[in-house]
């Protein structure tokens, strides 16, 4: 299998790509045949050795990617071989409040990321492509989706008296966002 490392943090040049042993999936696991991976801003920013948050050298760069099912470990219900999905973006929230130890399991600054032919990931930090999706496209939300939903809760969670008014695009991947939030009386 090939997959591409980070050995320092100055530039491309310290990119490189190896041979490594095929993994297999064990109990709760899923491999996936990576088809499409997208570039973030913080994979730049580790790239450069400018992201805030730690990262480690000798680690699979890239926080986003979709691909096919290839094979699952035992305990795998969700997910068969032929699914097409994609990462989330934090691997181990999985709902509620933030955990204070998100930054923990960063796909590409502290766990390995999806620069990867195959890659083992937890059947709960994937989702299932839609058909309407390509690899690519589905490989671009990720980190997306977690921007728009940051940028609409702010840190506060949305209620049934709250109002948002999305503003999109027909043509994707080019989606505009605006948004009104009204805030119940205290």
């Amino acid at each position: 299998m090939k997959a591409y490392r980070l050995h320092a943090f100055s530039g491309l040049e310290d990119l490189k790509l190896r041979d490594e042993d095929d993994p297999r999936p064990q109990r709760g696991e899923v491999l996936v045949q990576v088809h499409a991976v997208s570039l973030n801003f913080c994979d730049i920013a580790t790239l450069r050795g400018r992201y805030p948050l730690p990262h480690h050298k000798r680690l699979i760069p890239t926080s986003d990617g979709a691909g096919e099912v290839v094979e699952v470990g035992a305990g795998v219900d969700d997910f068969k071989a032929g699914d097409r999905v994609m990462g989330i973006f934090h691997p181990r929230w999985y709902g509620g409040r933030m955990p204070p130890n998100v930054s923990q399991f960063g796909y590409g600054s502290e766990i390995d990321g999806w620069l990867v032919e195959r890659k083992l990931v937890s059947q709960e930090a994937l989702v299932r492509v839609p058909d309407s999706l390509s690899y690519e496209e589905a490989s671009t939300l990720p980190c997306a989706a977690l921007t728009a939903w940051s940028a609409l809760t702010m840190g506060v969670a949305i209620r049934c008296d709250h109002t948002v008014l999305p503003k999109g695009r027909a043509v994707f991947p080019f989606l505009r966002f605006s948004w009104r939030r009204r805030l119940a009386p205290q």
